[in-house]
C-alpha cells in the first residue's frame, strides 16, 4: 500500500497499477465532478491510504442506489453520498465533520446551489433551460440567490474546514464551466487561498474533461 504523502504527486492521481487490489478506501468518480473533488481533497488531506478510480454515472448506477458518484468502498463499507464520505473522511482523522451549525448552514447552502447548478447543466445539454422551462427558472434563481449569500457569509480559512472547501469547489466549478459570473471579491480570495494547498490546486476540472 501507498500513502498519499510518500510521492510528491498527489495520490489519486497515480497510475492504477501502482495501488494494492488490497487497498481498504477507494473512491469512485469522475475528474470534474465538485461533489468527487472535495472528498478527494480531503482524502489527500487525511494521511489515509486510499485510491481513486475513474467511474462515470452510468456505470455507478449498476453499484449503488443513488446512481451517481461519488461512492467510497472502504472497510468493507459503500458509502454513496459525498456528505455521508466526508464525515468518515474526518471521523477517520479524529475531527468533526462540520463543526457547528454556522459551518453546516453554509455547507448546505452550497450543496443545494450545487445541486440545482449541476442539474441545469447536464439538462442544458437536452435544450432544457430556465427559459422555457418554469421549474429550472427556480433552480437557477436559486444558485444566484445562494452565490449572493454564500459571498456575504463569514467563512474559516482553514483548508480542510468543509464548508468553504465544499464552497471553493462550487465556485471554481460554476467559473470552469463558465456558468456563472462569479466575481465577488470575497468569493474568489477565499479561492485564491484555498489554491495554495496543492491537494485543493492538483484537483482544479481543468486536468480531466469528463463530465459534468
Amino acid at each position: 500500500m501507498f500513502n498519499a504523502a510518500d510521492r510528491n504527486a498527489p495520490f489519486c492521481l497515480w497510475p492504477r497499477r501502482l495501488y494494492s487490489a488490497a487497498m481498504s478506501i477507494v473512491l469512485h468518480g469522475s475528474f470534474t465532478s465538485p461533489f468527487v473533488r472535495h472528498c478527494r481533497v480531503a482524502l489527500a488531506q487525511s494521511g489515509l491510504h486510499w485510491a481513486f478510480e475513474p467511474t462515470s454515472s452510468a456505470d455507478a448506477t449498476a453499484v449503488t442506489p443513488a446512481m451517481r458518484v461519488p461512492f467510497l468502498r472502504a472497510d468493507g463499507r459503500l458509502f454513496t453520498d459525498s456528505s455521508v464520505i466526508l464525515q468518515y473522511v474526518r471521523e477517520r482523522q479524529g475531527r468533526r465533520f462540520l463543526a457547528d451549525l454556522e459551518d453546516a448552514q453554509l455547507y448546505h447552502l452550497a450543496n443545494a446551489a450545487l445541486d440545482s447548478a449541476v442539474n441545469l447543466f447536464l439538462l442544458s445539454k437536452n435544450d432544457r433551460t430556465p427559459d422555457n422551462t418554469p421549474y429550472l427558472k427556480r433552480q437557477r434563481d436559486r444558485v444566484v440567490a445562494a452565490i449572493s449569500a454564500l459571498a456575504d457569509a463569514q467563512r474559516p480559512d482553514d483548508g480542510e474546514n468543509d464548508a468553504a472547501l465544499r464552497i471553493a469547489c462550487f465556485v471554481d466549478w460554476a467559473r470552469y464551466r463558465k456558468l456563472y459570473e462569479i466575481e465577488q471579491p470575497s468569493l474568489l480570495s477565499s479561492l485564491a487561498r484555498l489554491n495554495q494547498d496543492d491537494a485543493f490546486a492538483s484537483t482544479h476540472p481543468s486536468r480531466s474533461d469528463t463530465a459534468p
